[in-house]
């Protein structure tokens, strides 16, 4: 049920959101490495991780819902 919530979430996103939906990190995230911890000194890949995140909601390359996973969900567009 998650699932298909945030799948249909995303598809009104897309449709009527003002930005298109654009999937972003906050500037600080993007701009300033942590100081500390594992990822210390570094800034996260965001092309990489919205890669994978969309492949694993099963959206397309540009992170919209592929018509063979809302078919999956039960979600008619």
């Amino acid at each position: 049920m998650g699932e298909r919530i945030l799948t249909v979430e995303r598809l009104f996103a897309r449709r009527y959101a003002d930005n298109g939906a654009r999937d972003e990190l906050p500037a600080r995230w993007r701009e300033q490495p942590l100081e500390e911890g594992r990822a210390a000194g570094h800034l996260p890949q965001l092309a990489d991780l919205l890669a994978e995140y969309y492949r694993r909601h099963g959206w397309d390359a540009s992170g919209d819902p592929s018509p063979q996973r809302c078919a999956e969900l039960g979600i008619r567009v």
